[in-house]
């Protein structure tokens, strides 16, 4: 089997140039309609050029064909997920899973707690997170067990986190709004804390700390902090990037 023509279409694809990936993979697929490797990258090709139907069809293939690969299985996933097909990613995730696949146990959790079956999620979620002790694990346990208001329990998985997750500025940051959005108020201050401590002109630092302290009544000293953040990003920036640090990490690709 001739597999120079894939080597050509990764090369292309690692161009960003899409549409010759897609045409030298057909080629290969002209004589070996069963290579799954073409497969995989048409669905990569199709879905960074937002062909999500495409993607999602050329993943389908590739599941058939490698009926026990797990990367497939996970892969296609996330196609149905983007196409809103919250049964079939089910199906997809709880395969790759069976197969090995510790995020696809994770985000198979997450899209049960969507669908409204938050027990069965946050179980999966729990199992993603004690088995693997990864950083997107238990900070998508956390955010469950928050969203669900069982902020004791969310805070302690975040605890969890905060000790695998290191010790920098954003690592702060990111625990200190985990921390504020579980009710922990002496941690998320004690994170913000750190951070500035790291970083005396971070602005997410500030405006977090504000938040806390209008949280906990405090207003005349939440303003102060507030101004000061105002005073080094007047386009209110921190406010957008604060947001993003209690979002999941996803790893979608």
């Amino acid at each position: 089997m001739n597999l120079y023509p894939m080597l050509k279409a990764y090369a292309a694809y690692t161009k960003g140039h899409y549409e010759e990936a897609i045409a030298t993979a057909e080629q290969t697929l002209a004589t070996n309609p069963d290579c799954y490797e073409a497969w995989r990258l048409l669905s990569s090709s199709y879905r960074r050029l937002g062909r999500h139907d495409e993607a999602t069809q050329a993943a389908q293939r590739w599941t058939k064909i490698a009926t026990e690969d797990a990367l497939a299985w996970y892969v296609l996933g996330l196609r149905l997920k983007k196409a809103g097909n919250a049964e079939g990613v089910i199906d997809a995730f709880k395969e790759a899973w069976r197969l090995g696949s510790a995020p696809a146990q994770m985000h198979c959790g997450k899209i049960l707690m969507e669908c409204g079956k938050v027990d069965e999620g946050l179980t999966l979620l729990r199992g993603a997170a004690e088995s693997g002790q990864s950083r997107p694990a238990w900070k998508a346990y956390g955010n469950g067990l928050t969203k669900v208001q069982r902020f004791e329990e969310a805070t302690i998985a975040f605890d969890h986190l905060s000790s695998i997750i290191g010790s920098n500025v954003r690592s702060h940051l990111e625990m200190g709004y985990l921390y504020l959005h579980s009710r922990a108020m002496a941690k998320a201050r004690a994170a913000f804390q750190a951070a500035l401590a790291a970083k005396p002109t971070s602005a997410e630092a500030l405006y977090g700390l504000a938040l806390c302290l209008e949280a906990e009544g405090d207003s005349s000293a939440a303003r102060s902090f507030h101004s000061k953040a105002e005073t080094l990003d007047p386009e209110h920036k921190y406010i957008r990037r604060a947001d993003q640090f209690d979002q999941d990490d996803t790893g979608l690709t």
